[in-house]
This record gives C-alpha cells, sequence and structure tokens, in this order.
C-alpha cells in the first residue's frame, strides 16, 4: 500500500467527520437563531413559521464562522483518535511512517477546509445574512407603528481632532440629513463643542448646517474655534451604509476599508475581519495538526480523559487568547495582521511540540544530557581489582 493511497483515505476520513461535526453544531445555532425569531412572529401580519425558518437557515452559516476553530479541533481529535483506536497508527508506526506524515493529511485537509470556507461559504454567507436582514425588515414593516427612520453615524478626523456626526434620518435622495448631532473633539479625544441642527443640506462644496444651536462649549475654546457651518465629507458614505462585520465576504471587504479610509472611519475592525478570513486556511491547518498530536497514540488503550482534557484545554486557550487578540487588533492596540496571525502560528508549534513529545524527545534529551554529565571510568592499574 503506498502513501498516496493512505494520504487519501485519512484525508478523506478527515473530510467526513469534519463535516459530521459542523452539521451537528450548525444544527445548535439554527435552532437558537430559530427561537429568537420566534419572538417576532406575533409582531408582523402573515409572518408564518416557515418563514422563521427560513430566516433562520440564512442567518446561522454567518453565525458558524466563530465556531470553526473549535469545529476543526474536534473532529481532528476525533479522527486521530479513532486512527488509533483500529490500531491504524499502530501499523502505520511500526512499517517507518512518521508521526508528520501520517498528520499531514489530517492538517491540509483542515487547510483545505478553511480555503473553501475564505473563498466559497463565506460569500455565500453574507449574500445570505444580507437577504434575511431585507426579508427581516419587510416582515417588520408590517408591524404597528414600524421605525422607517434611516439614521447613520460618521466621523471626520482632520489635522486638529475630529468630528462625530449621529444622524437621525436621511432622505432618499441622500441630499439632504435630518436630525444631526456633531460632537468635536481635541487629539485627546476631549469634547470641545456639540452643535445639534434640525438638518444638512448638501451643496456643491459640503453639507450646510441649517437650524443649528450649540449644546456645549469648552471654557477655553477660543471664538475662531467652532465646527464649520459646511462639513465636507463623501455623499458616498450615505449611499453605502457600513454593515456588520460578520455580513461582509472576503471579496467585499477590501472594498469597505477604502470607503472607512475615504470618510475617516476607523478600519482596524473591518481588517482584522479581513485578515482572519485570509489566514483561516493556516489556522484551521495548524489547529487540525495540534489536535491530531495530541491524541495520538500507537495504543489507543484508555488515557481517553487526558486526551479530552487536553482538548478542553486547548479550546479554552484559543477561545481566550483570540478573544483578547481580536479585541486588541479592532482597537488598534496591536497590529491586526500581529492579532490575527498569532494564534496560527501558535498552534503549528504546538502540533510539532506535540509530535517531539510523542517521538520521545524529552527522554532523549534526558539521554544525551545524562551522557555528557556522567563523569568518565578511568582504568584500574590494580591487577586484583581488574580481575575482579
Amino acid at each position: 500500500m503506498g502513501y498516496r493511497t493512505i494520504f487519501w483515505y485519512f484525508f478523506r476520513q478527515h473530510m467526513a467527520l469534519t463535516g459530521l461535526v459542523l452539521a451537528c453544531l450548525f444544527l445548535i445555532v439554527f435552532l437558537g437563531q430559530f427561537a429568537e425569531l420566534s419572538r417576532h412572529q406575533s409582531e408582523a401580519a402573515g409572518w408564518t413559521a416557515i418563514e422563521t425558518m427560513t430566516l433562520s437557515l440564512y442567518r446561522s452559516p454567518v453565525l458558524m464562522q466563530a465556531i470553526l476553530p473549535h469545529v476543526m479541533l474536534i473532529a481532528s481529535a476525533l479522527a486521530v483518535a479513532r486512527a488509533s483506536r483500529r490500531l491504524e497508527v499502530t501499523i502505520l508506526l511500526q512499517n517507518g511512517l512518521s508521526h508528520l506524515r501520517i498528520l499531514l493529511p489530517v492538517a491540509l485537509s483542515g487547510a483545505v477546509f478553511g480555503l473553501g470556507y475564505t473563498l466559497v461559504a463565506s460569500p455565500l454567507s453574507s449574500y445570505a445574512y444580507n437577504a434575511s436582514e431585507r426579508a427581516l425588515t419587510e416582515l417588520l414593516a408590517t408591524a404597528p407603528d414600524p421605525d422607517q427612520r434611516n439614521p447613520r453615524e460618521m466621523m471626520l478626523r482632520d489635522e486638529t481632532g475630529a468630528n462625530y456626526l449621529l444622524i437621525e434620518h436621511v432622505a432618499e435622495d441622500a441630499r439632504t440629513l435630518y436630525g444631526v448631532l456633531v460632537y468635536r473633539v481635541d487629539p485627546r479625544h476631549s469634547l470641545r463643542q456639540s452643535i445639534e441642527a434640525e438638518r444638512a443640506v448638501a451643496t456643491d462644496t459640503g453639507w450646510r448646517l441649517e437650524g443649528a444651536r450649540e449644546l456645549f462649549r469648552a471654557p477655553d475654546l477660543a471664538d475662531e474655534e467652532s465646527v464649520r457651518a459646511t462639513l465636507v465629507f463623501s455623499q458616498r458614505a450615505l449611499a453605502q451604509r457600513y454593515e456588520r462585520e460578520e455580513v461582509a465576504s472576503f471579496f467585499a471587504l477590501p472594498e469597505k476599508i477604502a470607503l472607512g479610509q475615504i470618510v475617516g472611519a476607523p478600519v482596524h475592525e473591518l481588517q482584522v475581519q479581513y485578515y482572519w478570513l485570509a489566514a483561516l486556511p493556516v489556522l484551521l491547518g495548524g489547529i487540525a495538526l495540534m489536535a491530531g498530536a495530541m491524541v495520538m497514540r500507537p495504543m489507543q488503550r484508555g488515557g481517553w480523559k487526558g486526551d479530552a482534557a487536553l482538548i478542553l484545554g486547548a479550546a479554552f486557550t484559543i477561545y481566550t487568547v483570540s478573544t483578547v487578540l481580536d479585541a486588541l487588533g479592532t482597537r488598534g492596540v496591536v497590529d491586526p495582521l500581529v492579532s490575527t496571525g498569532t494564534i496560527p502560528v501558535l498552534c503549528i508549534l504546538a502540533g510539532l511540540g506535540a509530535v517531539w513529545i510523542k517521538r520521545g524527545g524529552p527522554w532523549r534529551m534526558r539521554q544525551a544530557m545524562n551522557a555528557r554529565t556522567a563523569p568518565a571510568v578511568a582504568p584500574s592499574d590494580d591487577p586484583a581489582g581488574a580481575a575482579g
């Protein structure tokens, strides 16, 4: 039996288990969405359980993105543990196949799964979620007193600070803004001035505030320092609303990042999402390698409690570290590349370290150290002692 046959055997086994674990967790997420959306049925006329089920089905794939690392962790551990229990790992090791070559198809299966999600599932899930949002808006429009406002929130930066804009409603032609609140802050984010305007009208030079009145003014603010009566920002920012970062596909994120940079909005969160999707194949491949190395053993007799504890500890560590890094990345404390690239690198290193331990690395190192530190035995000159 050639290695190619062994490779594809483990590859298919891992893919099948990954699909099974993914389907089970998808069902749990789907039921949660169904329960959450069911409360709207009494608020809209003609809303049926079939529509609730359809919207839940559209929205669930987006929510699965956050648990993909845990799906891969569980599936990889189950695949390798099953191969060990069937003595397949034992036979392959006895025939000269190394630990890494046994785990290679598992790791590549995880990488292929991540690549498929980034390039195929992410755009489809984004499209499905946006479709569910439009359908949900139409259904809720039949509820009593629907909220027909079209609000916006924007930030305009310049060399002396920033203006935060809260807009209650944008007209259909995007030429008039109603209920505009402007907060002026300095580079230290201290409030300098706030202005409320009834509306802002588009002109050739910007947006002219009408019916404006000052709500707050810093005591040390000079007369010449004030929010400009005409605000300048791209009308494209009103025509295209920012969506939640979960619903943006891998291919749509670069344009959203460019749009945020045009209007001066923070884009760290979008960059983290983009780099996370780009690194997803490496992340899932590294997790598959790590999980497989943790549970691999020549004889799978007992020890399952320890393996389960290791997998639970790895899941908790991945969740905790990724949550912290994601928060730091979205706030610009660390570079988005560092925020998204740390976990894949740590998983690969942990997997290689687990393989080294399973191959007896610490024991061999202790042997080498003992051989170096053992005192040399000098030959004896006493014939009696030599004879004895």
